[in-house]
């Protein structure tokens, strides 16, 4: 047990995981395709989580939400959004692989690459 704590709801998380403050309604345990929490077998829980590691403050978490729209099991869906931060020299940074970090990207992120794209002088790949 020396490698898990408690967090203030009662689940374990491994001690060198964090997670975000928790301010949405519990993710289990819901009557199939409904709203209305299965209270019969078994207490509502958070049991959908995310959990994550950082190191030299380069990820920040912007939200921590679950979604009560999908309602196709007795799970909630829980999400996250972080911010990563790194340097990077643009002198080693491949065009194409520019392009393909775009397919990944939020459309803000994709206009800061597609200006990235025009404004500098990119490596071809060899």
């Amino acid at each position: 047990m020396n490698n898990w704590i408690f967090n203030l709801n009662r689940s374990i998380i491994p001690n060198d995981f964090i997670e975000g403050l928790i301010e949405f309604a519990p993710t289990y345990k819901y009557i199939n395709k409904s709203d209305e929490l299965n209270v019969k077998k078994r207490n509502p829980a958070w049991w959908d989580r995310v959990l994550y590691k950082w190191r030299n403050n380069i990820l920040s978490q912007h939200s921590y939400d679950s979604n009560n729209t999908i309602k196709i099991s007795d799970h909630r869906p829980v999400f996250s959004q972080f911010e990563v931060k790194f340097e990077y020299d643009m002198s080693k940074v491949d065009k194409h692989d520019l392009i393909d970090l775009r397919k990944f990207a939020s459309t803000k992120m994709k206009d800061e690459i597609d200006e990235l794209i025009k404004t500098t002088k990119l490596r071809e790949k060899e």
